[in-house]
């Protein structure tokens, strides 16, 4: 049970002997007890003296030990509110010149695509001439090319067949005919003829692929060398009697005996 402090009101708890406010004790606390008074000594007896007149104490307050108070919270503080940046200055506005920039830049790549698409243009046209040109002379090239091979394996073959007569009195009895005209044929029985004393190998195809024909007449004393032309085919005249010169690759190269009896001269060209 609480009691309440006579000086200063306050509710104590109870067991409490002194006021927890001013220190006062409590209405039933005990009091101090009164000090011992000393013994005389028994050896020697004191003379009584004159006693002086008691003073009676009045009883001290007992004093409260101090309260320990809790050390004091923080004042309460409140949450600070993230710091806001301030928005970037607005970028002002472009003159009117520098608005017409990318116009101006617009129309330099028009100009260069242009200038560009022209010079191709002319590149293609300058490529055109030149092909327009040299393809024609380059297959012009090749034919005569042609031509003059097979005209150089004919004299080649002759000059062999020249050399077997002159060692055996005649010339190879290959492609005969039996009358008095010519028997023509490949070439390709000439090899046991002529390889390896006279040449190293026969060239069986003249310059466009085509074989070399080869005929002897009846008796052996006269022979002729063919190649058919770019065209492949024998010409319907059929061998000449006299000298004949030609212009197309597509006519025949003939040699008779000991010379050429038709052979290309000039300037040449494809006439079929």
């Amino acid at each position: 049970m609480s009691w309440s402090c006579p000086s200063c009101k306050t509710d104590n708890p109870d067991g409490g002997r002194f006021c927890i406010e001013c220190g006062t004790p409590a209405p039933d606390a005990p009091s101090r007890p009164s000090e011992p008074t000393p013994q005389p000594s028994q050896q020697a007896p004191a003379q009584p003296a004159a006693s002086a007149p008691k003073v009676q104490e009045e009883p001290r307050p007992a004093v409260a030990p101090p309260l320990v108070q809790p050390p004091p919270s923080p004042p309460f503080q409140a949450p600070r509110p993230p710091a806001q940046v301030p928005p970037a200055p607005a970028t002002p506005a472009a003159p009117p010149q520098a608005q017409v920039q990318p116009a101006k830049k617009s129309g330099k790549i028009i100009v260069i695509t242009l200038v560009i698409i022209a010079v191709v243009l002319i590149g293609v046209c300058v490529l055109g001439i030149i092909a327009a040109i040299a393809i024609p002379n380059f297959v012009q090239a090749k034919e005569l090319a042609r031509q003059r091979r097979s005209v150089v394996d004919i004299q080649t073959l002759a000059t062999a067949i020249l050399s077997y007569h002159t060692d055996t009195g005649s010339y190879p009895p290959v492609n005969q005919s039996e009358t008095e005209t010519y028997g023509l044929g490949t070439i390709d029985a000439l090899q046991s003829y002529l390889v390896p004393n006279y040449m190293k190998e026969l060239p069986k195809a003249d310059g466009w692929g085509n074989p070399y024909l080869y005929g002897a007449n009846k008796d052996a004393s006269s022979f002729v060398l063919m190649s058919m032309g770019s065209d492949g085919k024998q010409g319907d005249e059929g061998i000449p009697q006299d000298y004949v010169t030609t212009s197309c690759y597509q006519d025949d190269i003939l040699w008779k005996d000991n010379s050429f009896l038709q052979v290309p001269e000039g300037k040449q060209s494809n006439c079929k």
